[in-house]
């Protein structure tokens, strides 16, 4: 068993931060344009007009909206930043795996799921490192 460090990394709090500050631009991002991301993305017209779709994508990015500011509010909790990080490198790489298997599985969404896949590697690693040296 780990032994928690009483004094934590600075360089990766500030990580932490900045990861909590991009998840929060994000999620706003795809909260209030889920149409024009899904067509970033690749989807068809009519998937990034889909009513379904569009708010399938919001609950997501409420989702990552609610992660970031939660973790900045943590900054001055130890403990609870921790949690924030391990929360989040957690849904990153459940995101992860899940596109993943999206991209292997279903041909008409590939080009999306392998974009996120690409996204989300390196945040789900840049989290769990992060965790790791709080």
């Amino acid at each position: 068993m780990r032994i928690r460090k009483s004094k934590v990394d600075a360089d990766a709090a500030r990580t932490a931060l900045w990861i909590g500050a991009l998840r929060t631009a994000i999620g706003t991002g795809v909260l209030l344009t889920p149409g024009p991301l899904l067509r970033s993305w690749g989807f068809p017209e009519d998937e990034s007009r889909s009513g379904s779709v569009k708010a399938l994508l919001r609950v997501l990015g409420g989702r990552d909206l609610v992660l970031g500011m939660a973790t900045l509010r943590t900054r001055e909790q130890p403990g609870a930043l921790r949690t924030m990080v391990a929360a989040s490198a957690a849904v990153d790489t459940g995101d992860t795996v899940v596109s993943l298997g999206v991209a292997v599985l279903s041909p008409s969404a590939r080009r999306p799921a392998i974009a996120w896949t690409l996204v989300g590697v390196p945040f789900s690693a840049l989290g769990w490192r992060t965790l790791d040296r709080l």
